[in-house]
């Protein structure tokens, strides 16, 4: 996990962290211990907060010469003075490293909270309640009767206040620190009732080297497509069989406690919905190639991707208006085939905004760390779509054959260079010009959920296709060390990582409307977008939208925060009624023309 929202949020033991864990790390450069007793105090045991080391030179907070760093002095309103005076003190004359030093007193503003005397709980306690901002601490040696150190400093921030991720300060398993046994027999029993952020139930089975699998990511065996218990005892894939739809039924056939104790670690990573036992063979993608500078990298998301997301938007919200409302239908199953696909084109819909809102924090946030000249907000649709690779089967991927197999895919072109925009006029003169077979592109079309349609949207998002190609450079040229704030390569990543769940929800929309004819889940053939003058009300809700995010992502993109929160959410109403009135259109058999006049 990267994000403290992920989390189950007990506080301690905790369930994916213990969270007195990040308060360890509350002073920059320094790590400590919250000792307590756990049933009566003994005699002679030191409590409270214990000095465990001294990390100045691998502390982020504390690398003065980084530009994400700065900011994040500038937002606490921490002067560069206190910053280096800080670490000057704990590199050049830190707390000797053999003395026994505890956290003496806590002084923030006016207040003078003494330390002595209290247990570890009592002291996290009070460390917890810090608010991020300048604080002062003492350290006492205990050995020793001395005055204490005294420390001018800040409170650190856990998370990046942009991206939410957990600050890099700690290091992997260290929130983790402090779980134990009874973890253990929670992450066996809690299922995806209470646990579902990070435990698996059932997954697909392990694609081996050497087995052929289909353009959607599913092996060309239907029998290692079955959905499997990730928690099941006996491990080996001949042994496996589809896992019942009832979790009382798979729990004879589980993991047990003493066995979890014992054999947690033969628990598969699942990555993309597939357990991996030994081998995981990525993507072509991994091995993207950086763009040239900063400038290329935004003319990327201005010209192509970020436009990209606000025409699938409006692609995926049509096709959901072609199916028949599941309400009109009286078969059960019909009935919940259609619902499903309508939930799934939503939430699908809903990330691909969140997309254009990343596309955008992308590209002005290079502009704030100067990496770029100027930021305008990109809220327009592109006119071109770029179609997945779909067709034969890949090439079978062997130990012996991958390397060549991503040379191959490596030198694959997203998209044309040098294409100012992806106009119908331009891809067909860069691929006269060029006589390119790799890239294959479409107007962008307002059309009902066919199969072939489904199949279209799977291709698009599919993982190594264009679209993930082209945010796999953005990702690549964005990891370069020391180029680019560190926070925004996560960002990016978020955009990838998404792409896999896409294709998974088209797959199973696949799935759920095959067992039915188009007839049966689609609203009849001559379902078109209606005039401009039918859809008054409806276009006068988009182009509110689009003003609103406009308006939204400047006031981000200037730090006025509370005009951006407020734009959002007129945005997030407005988008309510434009569903509203989609719907009062789509029962007059008509779309809305989300494209006119853009």
């Amino acid at each position: 996990m990267t994000r403290t929202e992920d989390a189950v949020a007990n506080c301690f033991p905790g369930l994916e962290l213990d969270v007195r864990n990040l308060d360890r790390r509350f002073f920059p450069g320094l790590v400590f211990n919250f000792v307590d007793y756990v049933d009566v105090e003994k005699e002679g045991t030191e409590y409270g907060a214990k000095l465990v080391y001294v990390d100045a030179l691998e502390d982020p907070d504390l690398q003065l010469n980084s530009a994400t760093t700065q900011h994040r002095l500038e937002v606490m309103k921490i002067s560069k003075k206190v910053a280096h005076t800080l670490y000057e003190t704990l590199t050049n004359d830190p707390p000797a490293s053999t003395g026994n030093w505890y956290l003496a007193w806590l002084e923030v503003g006016k207040k003078h909270l003494s330390m002595r005397g209290l247990t570890g709980l009592t002291v996290w306690r009070l460390v917890r309640g810090l608010e991020p901002g300048p604080v002062s601490i003492g350290l006492e040696d205990r050995d020793k009767v001395e005055d204490p150190i005294s420390l001018n400093g800040w409170r650190r921030l856990f998370t990046d206040r942009v991206t939410g991720v957990i600050s890099t300060a700690y290091q992997p398993g260290e929130l983790m620190q402090g779980l134990c046994s009874p973890w253990q027999h929670d992450f066996r029993d809690c299922y995806c009732h209470y646990w579902a952020s990070n435990r698996p139930d059932l997954v697909m089975g392990e694609v081996y080297p050497g087995e052929s699998v289909l353009p959607g990511g599913d092996a060309e065996d239907p029998a290692i497509n079955i959905r499997v218990d990730w928690m099941r005892a006996y491990r080996s894939r001949e042994l496996a069989v589809r896992a019942f739809p009832i979790i009382e039924k798979n729990r004879p056939y589980q993991f047990d406690h003493y066995q979890i104790n014992q054999q947690w670690q033969n628990l598969n990573v699942v990555l993309e919905g597939r357990e991996i036992e030994s081998v995981y063979l990525s993507d072509p993608v991994e091995a993207a190639n950086p763009f040239e500078n900063a400038e290329k990298l935004a003319d990327e998301l201005r010209i192509f991707l970020t436009p990209l997301e606000l025409t699938l938007v409006f692609e995926y919200l049509y096709a959901r208006s072609s199916l028949r409302d599941p309400a009109d239908e009286k078969d059960d199953a019909l009935r919940g085939a259609i619902t499903l696909a309508r939930e799934y084109l939503l939430l699908i819909a809903v990330s691909e905004m969140q997309h254009l809102r990343l596309g955008n924090e992308l590209l002005w946030e290079l502009r704030k760390a100067g990496k770029i000249a100027a930021y305008e907000p990109i809220v327009r649709p592109s006119e071109m779509v770029p179609q997945g690779r779909g067709g034969p089967l890949r090439e079978a991927r062997t130990m012996a054959n991958i390397t060549e197999y991503v040379h191959a895919e490596h030198k694959i072109e997203f998209r044309p260079s040098g294409l100012q925009a992806p106009t119908e006029a331009a891809v067909a003169q860069f691929q006269k010009a060029d006589g390119s077979a790799g890239a294959e592109w479409r107007p962008r079309q307002l059309q009902r959920l066919t199969a072939a349609v489904q199949q279209d949207f799977i291709n698009i998002e599919h993982p190594s296709a264009f679209i993930d190609g082209a945010y796999a450079r953005v990702v690549a040229t964005l990891r370069q060390p020391g180029e680019y704030p560190p926070h925004l390569v996560d960002l990016a990543q978020r955009i990838v990582s998404d792409g896999v769940q896409h294709e998974s929800r088209f797959n199973t929309i696949k799935a759920a409307l095959a067992p039915f004819s188009e007839a049966q889940y689609l609203r009849s053939d001559d379902f078109a977008p209606a005039s401009e003058t039918d859809a008054h009300d409806a276009l006068e809700h988009r182009d509110g939208i689009i003003n609103a995010l406009k308006e939204a992502y400047m006031a981000a993109a200037n730090d006025h925060f509370a005009l951006c929160a407020q734009r959002i959410a007129d945005a997030r109403t407005t988008m309510n009624k434009l569903l509203t009135e989609g719907e009062r259109l789509a029962s007059k058999n008509v779309g809305i023309p989300f494209f006119a006049n853009l």
